[in-house]
């Protein structure tokens, strides 16, 4: 009999693993440091494009196209991560949206790596949407939280916005994101 127990912990051994790895792996994510940032004092080419926030650091702008998506900015450049030493590992988990110019739904696109790779990543579905309704015209939201995979640090990130039925119309934000080692 108690060989019998002991033969089927053995075979849970895998599971339970698994299932602490991914627990500490949950710890690691929500119980971290975060970051802030806006656009850089001197931004350098694509390089260096966020600065972290210290209270004179601007915002991001993005501005909608005609029922569309409009252009897109790069908000993370190739030298702006790791912000801490040694990490090798980002991911998003927030904005911090501090002003848009009309109430209709907005969706914010984010997509990571090269310029020249953005229409590769479009048509692989490779990218992550953030939707967003202010409630007046100078909203004041906090944070909006949404699920983001991990980036290699280095990698560049860039975003566009629609606001729905309207054209020209913007949103301000800083972004927010966890470093790790792995």
């Amino acid at each position: 009999m108690v060989g019998r127990v002991l033969e089927k912990l053995d075979e849970l051994s895998t599971p339970i693993e698994s299932t602490y790895s991914e627990c500490v792996e949950i710890e690691r994510h929500f119980h971290n440091n975060m970051f802030v940032m806006g656009a850089a004092a001197s931004p350098s080419g694509e390089t260096n494009i966020a600065d972290e926030f210290n209270g004179a650091i601007a915002t991001f702008t993005l501005i909608s196209g005609s029922s569309a998506y409009g252009s897109w900015v790069q908000i993370l450049g190739s030298l702006d991560t790791p912000i801490a030493s040694g990490m090798t590992k980002y991911d998003f988990n927030s904005f911090l949206i501090t002003g848009t110019n009309d109430t209709n739904a907005f969706c914010i696109q984010i997509i990571s790596g090269e310029s020249s790779g953005i229409a590769a990543k479009l048509s692989a579905k490779d990218y992550t949407n953030v939707p967003y309704i202010a409630a007046t015209n100078s909203n004041d939201s906090g944070i909006t939280y949404f699920p983001s995979r991990r980036h290699t640090s280095g990698e560049k990130v860039w975003a566009r916005c629609a606001c729905y039925g309207q054209n020209a119309k913007t949103i301000s934000f800083y972004i927010c994101f966890h470093e790790y080692i792995d």
